[in-house]
């Protein structure tokens, strides 16, 4: 009954009718709901409702520039399907690595640069990564159930796939999940007290480790406030340990920047902005968006801060 409400109320707003005051009663019905849903932050491709629809598909992103409701960008196409399909945190966080890493917002790993895919549709693409994430980890996720929740075609799902498997190879067969302390044996009982350790995985091996710690002393609320970033979800980039004779830590990094950002979003962890003042990894982190927040007034070392909110509008 909510949405249904919001519908009417939609279609009596002044700036909605004069919008649509052009078109036939079905399209504009068609229009306040796909409005409505945006409210929501629940994203279907405009495909759901061009049945209804007289006119081009440009109505869609017309109509909500013109209320001022964002139009869906591929996070929140994850973030919709990832709730819908109930995935599982490891595949939507090394779905989001597949968006991110497609559209360039990690470009400076050892993979070479790529270019923008300008060909695909933005719930193509989410399509595309989710299927190729939950391939990777072995996770039965059917095409046609994305096609389905999405609306889009199977073949569209199929070639986004065959896009991302040929654009980053076999990176995206590594995926990010808890891991325990028997996996890096050297931290000691009582220094593993509020970690959080994210292996990256790949065949079945653990390649490298992320090192995290909740940041819920008072010497970090204090460097928080003195620093004048936020307190609540605030987590401690601690180390990254690799585990292979190759070295997969910037990649680990990233994958588990896209791990907390997916865990977060899904309500399965507070995770909003990651810090770090570990010197060994500071130009990694500047060049994966980390930005200098200023020093540490008890240690005189600079702190790195990344908004892991950031990473769902990097399109």
């Amino acid at each position: 009954m909510k949405l249904v409400d919001d519908v009417v109320g939609i279609l009596h707003n002044p700036a909605f009718r004069d919008v649509t005051r052009h078109l036939n009663n079905e399209t504009k019905v068609a229009l306040a709901t796909y409005v409505a849903l945006r409210r929501e932050n629940i994203c279907i491709s405009p495909r759901c409702l061009e049945g209804k629809v007289v006119g081009s598909r440009n109505l869609f992103t017309d109509t909500l520039r013109a209320l001022g409701v964002p139009s869906c960008e591929p996070f929140d196409y994850l973030l919709y399907v990832s709730k819908k399909m109930g995935l599982d945190p490891t595949v939507a966080g090394n779905a989001l690595w597949i968006i991110l890493k497609i559209l360039n917002r990690f470009p400076h790993s050892g993979s070479k640069t790529l270019q923008p895919a300008r060909s695909l549709s933005r719930s193509a693409l989410t399509a595309g990564a989710v299927y190729e994430a939950g391939f990777a980890k072995g996770v039965g996720v059917l095409m046609k159930d994305l096609a389905g929740a999405l609306c889009i075609s199977e073949v569209s799902v199929r070639n986004a796939t065959r896009y991302v498997r040929e654009r980053l190879g076999g990176e995206t067969r590594m995926w990010i999940e808890e891991a325990g302390r028997e996996e890096v044996g050297e931290i000691s009982a009582e220094a593993f007290e509020g970690l959080m350790l994210l292996k990256l995985v790949f065949h079945g091996e653990s390649c490298a480790i992320t090192v995290f710690k909740k940041s819920s002393e008072d010497k970090w609320i204090k460097l928080a406030r003195a620093l004048s970033i936020p307190i609540e979800g605030l987590v401690q980039l601690v180390d990254i340990v690799n585990k292979s004779p190759l070295d997969f830590r910037e990649i680990a990094l990233e994958k588990s920047l896209a791990y907390l950002a997916m865990a977060n979003a899904l309500g399965i962890g507070d995770y909003r902005m990651v810090w770090c003042e570990n010197q060994a990894l500071m130009k990694m982190l500047i060049s994966k968006g980390f930005r200098v927040a200023g020093m540490n007034p008890y240690r005189r070392s600079p702190v790195l801060v990344m908004d892991l909110n950031l990473l769902r509008m990097a399109y």
